[in-house]
């Protein structure tokens, strides 16, 4: 999580969503967005267990929102 640079305050949105072949989980802050170019050990053990436990039924993304600010998007079977 990141607060707004400019505010300084913290604002995080945080989107479930079922569907008929699990669940999808969105989180998006207002920082400065991501600034490093490979995986830290967290995200890397994280992507490691959603591998282990839903093999490629899973997937685990990283990106910048365009109008600022970093998203993680995770979506898995039911």
């Amino acid at each position: 999580y990141g607060p707004n640079p400019e505010s300084g305050t913290l604002n995080i949105q945080i989107e479930i969503a079922l569907c008929n072949l699990g669940a999808g989980i969105r989180i998006r802050d207002h920082g400065r967005g991501l600034q490093a170019t490979t995986d830290g050990q967290g995200i890397t053990n994280t992507k490691k267990r959603l591998a282990t436990h839903y093999g490629q039924s899973a997937s685990f993304r990283l990106s910048n929102h365009p109008l600022g600010g970093a998203v993680a998007e995770l979506e898995v079977p039911a």
